[in-house]
């Protein structure tokens, strides 16, 4: 507008000196100051204390100046712009190496283990299986208990040892014998009501629901086609 006259733009802070800095600073202003007068004490030796007065302000003199350019340089405004920039850009090439390169096998494996623990969490939710005794031997604790042990099918065709026990009765003790059924579940055996079941199945069925989800975006991001299909019509051509 005529008559109102420029602004300038507001002053950048200079960003401060760390304290660090500052402490490593003297630290080496102390060891020069005690190098010098230790080599001026070998050569003209008896002069004690005297050559920290005489020594002391033209090290003094030269060396502040020096330390407080080279510390306005790594810790000045454009050196602190430059090095975020680069933080930025290895975080995102971290990132990006991490969701392209790891996740995805990641991924993988946790989509096939819950394939495979969900078949047989589901018959044994539903009743399927071959339904026997498991004696509880061992119980773990972390956050929460789990009970390990042997099983035995009805039928005496199943017979398994170490195998762990889904879903317990939470009064149960060691050497209890608990109704169970075996479904060919890789590390368990699923409690006869088939509650601890159908928590296992949902469980299993939402970790490959997820890595799928996951592996579906990332092919989708490597080969660019979330890109093309979300563009604007316009930036097509």
């Amino acid at each position: 507008m005529p008559g109102v006259p420029p602004t300038s733009p507001p002053a950048v802070a200079e960003p401060s000196i760390p304290g660090r800095a500052k402490l490593l600073a003297i630290v080496v202003f102390l060891s020069l100051l005690a190098a010098m007068i230790g080599l001026v004490e070998l050569v003209f030796p008896g002069n004690d204390w005297r050559h920290v007065k005489f020594w002391g302000i033209p090290v003094a003199v030269l060396y502040w100046p020096l330390a407080r350019h080279v510390m306005r340089r790594v810790y000045g405004e454009r050196r602190m712009a430059a090095d975020k920039r680069l933080d930025a850009a290895r975080e995102v090439r971290y990132r990006r190496w991490f969701f392209r390169y790891f996740m995805p096998p990641m991924a993988l494996v946790f989509a096939i283990l819950g394939g495979i623990d969900a078949g047989p969490a589901w018959q044994a939710w539903h009743g399927q299986g071959r339904p026997g005794w498991a004696v509880t031997e061992e119980r773990t604790c972390n956050r929460t208990c789990s009970w390990t042990g042997t099983f035995r099918s009805d039928d005496g065709a199943v017979d398994r040892a170490g195998v762990w026990i889904w879903d317990p009765p939470a009064q149960v003790r060691a050497g209890d014998r608990i109704r169970a059924v075996d479904t060919g579940d890789r590390t368990a055996v699923f409690e006869a009501s088939g509650g601890g079941a159908r928590e296992q199945w949902w469980f299993a069925t939402l970790l490959v629901g997820g890595a799928a989800a996951y592996l579906a975006w990332w092919l989708g991001w490597i080969t660019g086609f979330w890109r093309i299909l979300f563009r604007e019509g316009d930036d097509l051509c």
